[in-house]
């Protein structure tokens, strides 16, 4: 009986290693050229014109085009809303609004002067603004907790009132941000 050492190995089974390296090597390039054509395929898809992608529902439709803002000094400056004639006949209310009009009318000069790179400009308009609208914001507080009181946080009128003091906030976070001291 031989000794371990001298034993051989047992023949193998199957194809060798050369075979296998030789198989994954067809995968490998039949997966390539498969991904080569798919690719190309997407190209040509996508450089024909629309015409020949099919039909097209709304091609008759205009293109669309976003709403326009209304801002809050926009139109009537005493009736940024329908609201009851109580407000606005309240004397602190129709003086925030005539204050946020002239505060939107320098806030826009203020954003078109920081479009135009004119720092200069943007800070002194929107110092200004900045000034007008804090005291519209400041003087119509107690009005809106008022409000709340009286008829919930739910009513329309509370939520339109709300809605144009934080516009106003929105516009002075703007200026604050943009503006030197």
């Amino acid at each position: 009986m031989p000794t371990p050492s001298r034993r051989r190995p047992p023949a193998r089974k199957g194809p060798t290693s050369a075979i296998w390296l030789g198989l994954l090597a067809v995968v490998i390039l039949g997966g390539g050229t498969t991904l080569a054509i798919l690719k190309k395929q997407q190209s040509q898809a996508a450089t024909t014109s629309p015409e020949d992608a099919g039909p097209q529902p709304f091609a008759d439709m205009p293109p669309e085009t976003a709403p326009t803002r209304r801002s809050p000094g926009a139109g009537d400056a005493s009736q940024p809303f329908s609201a009851p004639a109580s407000l606005l006949s309240d004397p602190v209310w129709q003086r925030a609004v005539e204050l946020a009009t002239e505060g939107e009318a320098l806030y826009q000069e203020a954003v078109a002067a920081k479009t135009e790179g004119d720092v200069e400009t943007l800070n002194a308009k929107g110092n200004q603004a900045k000034a007008k609208l804090d005291e519209a914001l400041e003087s119509t507080a107690q009005l809106e907790e008022d409000l709340i009181a009286k008829r919930g946080d739910t009513d329309l009128l509370v939520r339109k009132v709300q809605a144009t003091r934080n516009t106003w906030f929105d516009r002075v976070r703007w200026l604050h941000k943009s503006t030197s001291r």
